[in-house]
């Protein structure tokens, strides 16, 4: 293996230098700022690169599965970075082609398609678009966590207005670049914003670009990319689904529980049981119960894990049954770890987190970090009806190893359930006109 340190004022020619030195195989080891020592600290402050190229490495070419994003070296003990993350091709590509984010090699890079086919025995397969899905969230992880550590060490270049792109060969100053700011108005974060930017620079022309139509579906496309969703299976016959829905207080579980319910009922005709753990928030029992007689269903009040075995046990002739449960902080360890006693893997239940799409960010990072100790299978997000934008949707499922399953939009009960697809949620995060002001 080869090792250069490379020193450049900024992150993004120094990118450059090393993929100009070394190709675009490159891996970046370690980064740090550093100074002149003859100037002290009258000497500018400068950015030291250390990078690798394994010279038995696979080519451009190369079926290598091996992702971008984040990995550690076993000799660095540090997290590398490919030096090139995108190209394009077909740039020029007629306005009706889909765009697509694919694997190639060791690399990612966009190529226009033609439509993509509605025939299932045609679609691209689930397992490489799980894939695809895992390098992007990876690849929007790595430039976050390399722009948050930066930060401190660079001084004032840091409070500059520029993103890094995703190729590293310029910065994109966020004031002026007109994509940019259109993505960060629709909630985005800067820097899935900056690398959704940098492909419809690339994969576009002035002229697309100047076409809002054009724009906004290139824009749906990509994000669509992004998004993993995973809406539950209740068709098939001879087999129970147990659902348990979870997450922070007022986001609103038990009103979801219902809607599903009565979807279950309606439409996939299906014999549901409701269960009930929530014992803890005033009326909570009520709540259900009112729900339950309305709909024709049992309901079960269980207070320990075993009464929970026991009324599955009894429930077990049903297709589906749905267990609501207590509101917990997300900082609330001992909850989190009591309501993981009473749902253990050997009773086969998903695990549904429900979010509020109003919490803010930060919030909601930090209740998908603490509920995974549950082994979350799915995501809910609710109350999209009382947000201006909903680009938190995606900035928390780049950071969500859980799919998406429902979104709502109300609280009439079934009628403000959304039934899913990656399309349906991309035209939520970047609405058209038409749909942004429905």
């Amino acid at each position: 293996m080869q090792v250069r340190v490379f020193e450049s004022p900024d992150m993004a020619s120094g990118l450059k230098m090393v993929r100009n030195e070394l190709g675009a195989d490159a891996l970046i080891l370690s980064t740090r700022s550093v100074r002149n020592p003859r100037l002290g600290i009258l000497g500018k402050s400068m950015l030291e690169i250390t990078a690798a190229i394994d010279e038995a490495a696979p080519s451009i070419n190369s079926k290598s599965s091996a992702f971008a994003g984040t990995s550690w070296n076993a000799a660095a003990q540090a997290p590398f970075y490919r030096a090139e993350t995108f190209s394009t091709q077909n740039k020029n590509a007629s306005p009706g082609n889909r765009f697509s984010l694919v694997p190639s090699g060791r690399r990612s890079r966009v190529e226009t398609m033609s439509p993509l086919p509605n025939k299932p025995e045609q679609a691209i397969s689930e397992t490489k678009a799980d894939r695809e899905i895992d390098e992007l969230k990876s690849m929007i992880r790595s430039l976050s966590a390399e722009v948050s550590r930066l930060k401190p060490s660079l001084g004032e270049n840091a409070q500059s207005s520029t993103v890094a792109t995703a190729g590293g060969d310029e910065t994109i100053p966020v004031e002026s670049d007109v994509l940019v700011n259109m993505l960060l108005g629709y909630g985005i974060c800067p820097e899935t914003a900056a690398i959704i930017a940098d492909l419809g620079h690339n994969a576009l022309s002035d002229e697309e670009r100047s076409d809002p139509e054009q724009l906004i579906r290139f824009l749906q496309e990509i994000t669509a990319g992004f998004i993993q969703v995973s809406p539950p299976d209740f068709s098939a016959q001879g087999s129970q689904k147990r659902i348990a829905f979870v997450g922070p207080t007022g986001v609103g579980k038990t009103t979801t529980l219902a809607k599903i319910a009565a979807r279950c009922i309606s439409e996939c005709k299906k014999s549901v049981a409701l269960i009930t753990i929530d014992t803890y928030r005033i009326a909570a029992v009520e709540q259900l119960k009112v729900y339950g007689e309305i709909m024709g269903l049992p309901v079960d009040v269980v207070l320990t894990p075993g009464q929970l075995e026991k009324a599955l046990h009894n429930h077990r002739h049903r297709d589906v049954i749905l267990i609501d449960t207590a509101g917990r902080s997300p900082k609330d360890r001992v909850s989190i770890e009591e309501l993981a006693a009473f749902l253990h893997d050997d009773l086969d239940i998903e695990k549904h987190l429900v979010l509020s799409a109003g919490t803010r960010e930060k919030e909601l990072h930090e209740t998908v970090s603490h509920f995974q100790k549950l082994d979350l299978d799915k995501t809910i997000f609710t109350k999209i009806d009382e947000c201006s934008n909903l680009g938190v949707i995606l900035n928390t499922q780049l950071k969500n190893p859980a799919p998406l399953s429902y979104i709502t939009n109300g609280q009439r009960v079934p009628e403000d359930l959304l039934a899913i697809d990656r399309d349906t949620v991309a035209r939520l995060v970047i609405p058209s006109n038409q749909e942004s002001t429905s």
